[in-house]
């Protein structure tokens, strides 16, 4: 889930009524109950301030992404997987925890290491630099 993607999710999971106690949760409160507010950032300091549904929206999350990790560690079994972005910089036990449990739950493969890419805010700027340098043919 991307920052942008994040947003759009918990907007479409909150319109479907399953959730109880959104309009008492910080998360709400924090975006004064307009949904267009929504940010992945404010969902994310609202999981870690302990709010019960934007804590159970997180878990969710992390299950599809934990899902989407184990198909690729199945279908390439690689010896590691570096993650990257703003949200999972600021949010590592949010983000990587649930990743880690979720591919050993599901995964048939050996379950690699999964961690913060050590590139930081700079992954992109290598990943672009790595681009012009070795350019795919």
């Amino acid at each position: 889930c991307s920052g942008n993607g994040i947003p759009n999710y918990v907007r479409l999971l909150l319109s479907q009524g399953r959730f109880e106690g959104v309009k008492d949760s910080l998360l709400m409160r924090r975006i004064s109950g307009d949904l267009d507010r929504l940010t992945a950032k404010i969902l994310y300091d609202c999981a870690k301030a302990g709010d019960p549904l934007a804590l159970e929206l997180v878990d969710k999350i992390g299950f599809l992404n934990s899902v989407g990790f184990a198909c690729v560690v199945d279908a390439y079994d690689p010896s590691l997987i570096t993650v990257g972005g703003s949200i999972a910089l600021r949010n590592e036990s949010l983000i990587i925890d649930p990743i880690r449990r979720g591919v050993k739950e599901h995964a048939r493969n050996r379950v690699p290491e999964i961690k913060i890419t050590p590139l930081g805010d700079d992954v992109v700027l290598y990943g672009a630099l790595a681009m012009v340098f070795y350019p795919i043919k």
